[in-house]
């Protein structure tokens, strides 16, 4: 970077993110001068989620600035070199998914890469207006990060893997992708129903709901430990009528890539083409998709109003990069009950072959002596 000579000593070069103050340089020579090498660095934590702007803003004052003097404002000059960089450093990253409210923050987690590499865009047919509805999609996540999909791979099945896009008619998509959804969309499948549980006796004298001595004195954790055990929030059920989408609806779901670990299906679809299209038209309105959260959600396509019903159905998994071993950390996470009984077993293996061992030491020791 460069600057002019012939400049008041407090310009300055500022760095802002997201329009807070975070650095900047000082123009602390009259003469004029230069930066090679020079280095600045912006605190990680003022960046939010979603896109940020950084914004290089100089403030360059004249040296004479009295009120009867002429102010030269010609050599008010700075170049900042176009071989300076923004260097990032390894930043661990740790998310819990299914999350559809960072999908339309961020096209996370398909935006990994900005040109939206490794991810494929299913399309369930090849009509006008499954095409129509995957072009438009694929526009609404590259506006969400600023660049083009460049390196987004498009399928038409039947066999796909890895991080996957869907859209198309629920019969159109391969049925093996779609019965992995947490909310059964084909005509059986697990479907969570809220079911309340069994009231409780509401006589102080009965022994189920009578409060032990330490409820005196905490009130407030008996009646909360009773409002929890007195309610169950979903009983899952295995329905098999013949249920079917109704039109004039739309949905969208996420969930764990059937056979991997670690990969993020999403699913838009409906009962016909015509309303996965409808679908993602009323996503380009910012009412509707600001109300996109949690791994399913039902738009009404018909509503004049933005009408939007979400839920959370399914289990969650964690992707990203954290500890030595991060696809280890990723499995603990994942499978925390079956990790802890490998690593119970393990732990009675090893005792036991402890034991075994020093049992044989011992009888050594004994048999020298």
């Amino acid at each position: 970077m460069t600057y002019a000579p012939g400049m008041r000593e407090d310009s300055v070069l500022t760095v802002n993110i997201d329009g807070t103050y975070v650095g900047g340089v000082h123009f602390a020579d009259p003469n004029g001068g230069n930066f090679l090498d020079y280095r600045i660095n912006l605190p990680l934590y003022a960046m939010s989620k979603g896109t940020n702007t950084i914004t290089l803003n100089p403030v360059l004052n004249p040296l004479k600035s009295h009120l009867c003097d002429y102010h030269q404002t010609e050599n008010l000059l700075m170049t900042l070199y176009d071989d300076s960089t923004l260097t990032f450093p390894d930043v661990p990253l740790w998310v819990k998914l299914p999350d559809l409210k960072i999908l339309y923050q961020d096209a996370f987690p398909y935006a990994l890469w900005p040109d939206m590499r490794d991810t494929t865009l299913l399309l369930g047919g090849k009509d006008p207006q499954t095409v129509n509805a995957a072009v438009n999609l694929a526009a609404q996540l590259s506006q969400r990060v600023g660049l083009p999909p460049i390196k987004l791979a498009v399928s038409f099945g039947p066999t796909v893997a890895g991080n996957v896009i869907a859209v198309g008619s629920i019969d159109s998509l391969p049925k093996d992708l779609v019965a992995a959804a947490p909310f059964s969309l084909l005509s059986s499948g697990k479907r969570p129903n809220p079911m309340m549980g069994r009231p409780k006796p509401q006589d102080e004298e009965a022994d189920p709901n009578k409060a032990p001595l330490w409820a005196k004195f905490l009130p407030f954790l008996w009646e909360r430990g009773r409002m929890h055990a007195e309610v169950n929030q979903y009983v899952w059920s295995d329905v098999r009528c013949s249920a079917s989408l109704s039109p004039g609806k739309g949905f969208v779901t996420q969930y764990q890539t059937p056979g991997s670990a670690s990969d993020t299906t999403t699913l838009f679809t409906g009962a016909t083409a015509a309303d996965v299209s409808g679908l993602i038209r009323r996503l380009w309105e910012p009412a509707v998709r600001s109300r996109i959260a949690g791994d399913l959600a039902m738009v009404d396509l018909a509503s004049l109003k933005p009408k939007v019903d979400t839920m959370e159905a399914g289990d969650n998994y964690y992707i990203g990069k954290i500890g030595i071993v991060p696809k280890l950390t990723i499995l603990i996470n994942t499978y925390p009950w079956t990790t802890l009984g490998v690593a119970f077993a393990l732990l009675v293996i090893f005792s036991y072959a402890s034991f075994k061992a020093l049992k044989v030491v011992r009888a050594k020791r004994l048999g020298q002596n």
